[in-house]
């Protein structure tokens, strides 16, 4: 797997592994809301089996398994910023520094559902799919920032997210396993 750089470098490679119909608008905008509502379902879930089995404690093991959770997370973002022509870049404008936060590890997980539930109740009500709604790219912004913080917080920075998730995608595409559920497929 191509080492990368940079966040500017990961679209393309990411990208390169969807298989979802694109071209159906509103239908490919559902696909992307719902993945990135459930992927970042599964990051808290992460931490709360963190909390209730290892008192807080976040092992090397566990760690890994989120940052692939936080992989999964980018790659919906990703997706969407693609299907709005929208660059990462253009989302870290609008961001944050990470350790501006003050939140725990923990409230920034349910920060993490709790935006891609605004991104996925806006995406769920729009008309014209192929029009970005106003308050969108900002929304965007936060997830990025949530995700970047998240990984911060961890010791890894949003581009060791991305380098993971596309080690773990080019692994299930040379295995043909792309498709599917479960995490360790």
């Amino acid at each position: 797997m191509q080492e990368i750089k940079n966040l500017a470098e990961y679209p393309p490679l990411a990208l390169g592994t969807a298989f979802y119909s694109k071209g159906n608008g509103r239908e490919d905008l559902l696909y992307l809301a719902m993945g990135l509502c459930g992927e970042s379902g599964e990051v808290t879930e992460k931490f709360k089996k963190v909390l209730r089995d290892k008192d807080g404690a976040i092992d090397k093991h566990t760690r890994l398994l989120i940052a692939k959770e936080l992989g999964d997370c980018l790659w919906y973002l990703t997706a969407l910023c693609d299907f709005y022509k929208i660059t990462l870049d253009n989302l870290l404008s609008h961001k944050i520094a990470p350790e501006d936060h003050g939140y725990s590890i923990y409230d920034m997980s349910l920060g993490l559902s709790y935006w891609s539930g605004k991104i996925g109740k806006r995406l769920s009500g729009i008309k014209s799919p192929f029009k970005i709604s106003k308050g969108l790219t900002s929304e965007m912004a936060s997830m990025l920032d949530y995700i970047s913080s998240i990984a911060y917080t961890l010791g890894l920075s949003v581009v060791e997210i991305a380098q993971i998730n596309l080690t773990k995608l080019q692994d299930r595409k040379d295995r043909n396993v792309l498709g599917g559920s479960g995490d360790n497929r």
